[in-house]
């Protein structure tokens, strides 16, 4: 994994603060200096809202990260948590 920039964690808490609601299972995230993905897990089917609240956060996450690409992708899961891949961390992961 690349080095995170010193921000990165507060820039995702500022981002992130009020965008999580209770059918967001967790969130991942992978850190390249040119890239970074978000992998949203879900407990049931992805709506629009979902997709347009996940859109919102990236503008906001884009407007204090210089960032080449940014990839956001949506996976309905009901596998146990411990089979939800993290890529290089959570930024957010549900107790369940």
């Amino acid at each position: 994994m690349e080095t995170l920039p010193n921000d990165f964690f507060n820039v995702m808490r500022v981002a992130f603060l009020g965008k999580i609601y209770p059918n967001i299972r967790a969130i991942a995230f992978k850190y390249q200096p040119e890239c970074l993905t978000l992998r949203y897990y879900f407990e049931r089917e992805v709506t629009d809202f979902d997709k347009e609240q996940a859109e919102i956060t990236a503008t906001e996450i884009e407007a204090m990260m210089r960032l080449d690409k940014f990839e956001i992708e949506f996976i309905h899961s009901t596998e146990p948590s411990k089979n939800l891949d993290c890529l290089n961390g959570w930024l957010y992961f549900r107790y369940e």
